[in-house]
């Protein structure tokens, strides 16, 4: 979709550090940003504020059509509203 911004977004619970790189239609960077937290007590909770973090930084940003993408099942799984 033309003026979609692609998101990609990663957490590390090692660290509790998290990233992403936003990408225009053409697969251009035009952003890619690291941060990390103190809260971060499981690596469900460093994805659950990842992707937090990754929605506020985008608004900031103005972006508003995005695609976010990560490699979290298990965040999936709960966004879906799937989770037992």
């Amino acid at each position: 979709m033309v003026g979609t911004i692609r998101i990609n977004y990663d957490a590390s619970f090692k660290c509790a550090s998290f990233g992403l790189n936003a990408r225009h239609e053409l697969g251009q960077v035009i952003a890619a940003v690291t941060n990390f937290s103190r809260e971060a007590t499981s690596p469900l909770l460093v994805e659950c504020l990842c992707f937090r973090w990754t929605l506020c930084l985008a608004n900031g940003l103005g972006f508003r059509h995005i695609l976010m993408e990560n490699d979290y099942l298990m965040l999936h799984t709960i966004k879906l509203g799937r989770q037992s």
